[in-house]
């Protein structure tokens, strides 16, 4: 289990502590980035919005503070993110870019790197 706080991508930020049941250790595996979105969007979505969701491909998922695309970025820096306590991610159930209007410049997003 790994306790993480996720927002919904409305450019808000309000983050939701859930706890989500990912391996994190080495000896139990490595998740792969679509299971850690499948499991993180049914930890903040209600199941009706989440009836159309053909699939992991349909989610985009971003760490934050820099707003990093984990789609873009090698397996063991995101299992290196999740097995932080309390780190912080964006979630979105129909793969829209990061949304940061709502807040202007409280944050700076880089999404032309990734940290490796």
């Amino acid at each position: 289990m790994v306790r993480v706080q996720i927002s919904k991508n409305n450019g808000f930020l309000e983050y939701k502590e859930v706890e989500v049941d990912v391996p994190i250790g080495d000896n139990e595996g490595m998740v792969s980035v679509d299971e850690v979105k499948l499991r993180w969007a049914h930890a903040i979505y209600a199941e009706e919005d989440l009836f159309t969701l053909e699939g992991a491909h349909e989610i985009k998922l971003y760490h934050m503070p820099l707003g990093h695309d984990v789609d873009s970025i090698e397996p063991s820096q995101l299992q290196a993110w999740i097995s932080t306590s309390m780190s912080q991610w964006v979630l979105d159930i129909f793969a829209r870019p990061l949304i940061t209007s709502a807040i202007g410049s409280a944050i700076n997003i880089d999404t032309t790197t990734a940290d490796r």
